[in-house]
């Protein structure tokens, strides 16, 4: 979900994995926009048929450029643009890939001004959450290397991602799952200690 400054109220979710594997849905992230303040809605269509259709996001630039993110299982993660409120959508069909293709989870996106756009990506396989820094170029987004922010013994869940836009920071959350980063449950030997504070990179 995110808000234009047009004042244009946008949705995104997933409609299967792909057409290429065979998913329930017909594949792609389907996207729709409200002028109504979200009393009405029109879809859109797909932002990125038939390669995306997992995770989806949505992330809108100061310029109402719309940047629309899909978990690909075939190429990673796309990210597709729209210039005109989402009439026409241009699909990058890999976007980014996290450390180990085909193992990605949870793509959320967050933006640097009007053409940069990062995307933070789960590695189910390397259990490491991942960064990709995307730059919109002509009209397509281009992906940086992949960096990796964090690769620990256990799988961690990517949260949402946020820009300081004074500074061009890159800020992103992760939960955790059992030892040895999580000992709020009994999946571990000793409680987790109340005074030492999470991670933020």
């Amino acid at each position: 979900l995110d808000v234009a400054p047009d004042g244009g109220i946008y949705i995104t979710a997933p409609d299967g994995p792909g057409v290429r594997l065979g998913g329930t849905g017909a594949g792609g992230s389907l996207v729709w926009r409200s002028d109504s303040g979200g009393s009405s809605w029109s879809l859109l269509g797909s932002s990125d048929v038939p390669t995306g259709g997992g995770d989806s996001d949505i992330a809108i630039a100061k310029d109402g450029t719309i940047f629309a993110s899909g978990l690909s299982y075939v190429a990673c993660s796309t990210v597709s643009v729209s210039k005109d409120r989402g009439a026409t959508f241009v699909p990058v069909p890999i976007a980014g890939c996290g450390k180990t293709p085909l193992s990605n989870d949870r793509e959320w996106n967050a933006l640097d001004g009007n053409t940069t756009v990062y995307t933070a990506i789960g590695d189910t396989t390397a259990t490491a959450i991942d960064l990709v820094r995307g730059t919109l170029t002509g009209p397509v987004v281009v992906p940086s290397p992949t960096m990796v922010l964090s690769n620990t013994a256990d799988y961690q869940w990517p949260g949402t991602i946020a820009v300081d836009p004074r500074t061009g920071t890159a800020y992103t959350v992760w939960n955790t799952q059992g030892a040895p980063n999580d000992c709020d449950d009994t999946k571990c030997t000793a409680p987790a200690s109340s005074t030492t504070a999470d991670r933020i990179l």
